[in-house]
């Protein structure tokens, strides 16, 4: 899965919490909370599974990271420093 597909996932995922803490907030309604909850550790678990390096594998940091910290690889933006 390319870094692209898992960045969109996961704002959809934190869309999707803001929206149920919105929702949450102006009823007062418990269930919409919950569900921002489970949307936020769903995000959590998305990205320390699926963000990873295409070409080491490992954990590549921040979202704006253009090269791999650990083998140097393109992320998808700009050239390599290599």
């Amino acid at each position: 899965m390319s870094l692209k597909t898992v960045k969109r996932v996961f704002g959809v995922l934190a869309a999707g919490m803001i929206l149920l803490f919105l929702l949450g907030g102006l009823t007062g309604k418990r269930p919409f909370f919950y569900g921002g909850i489970a949307l936020a550790f769903l995000g959590t678990f998305w990205n320390l599974l699926f963000y990873r390096c295409p070409a080491c594998g490992k954990f590549p940091g921040r979202y704006d990271t253009k090269f791999c910290p650990h083998c140097g690889a393109n992320l998808g933006r700009g050239r390599s420093p290599w």
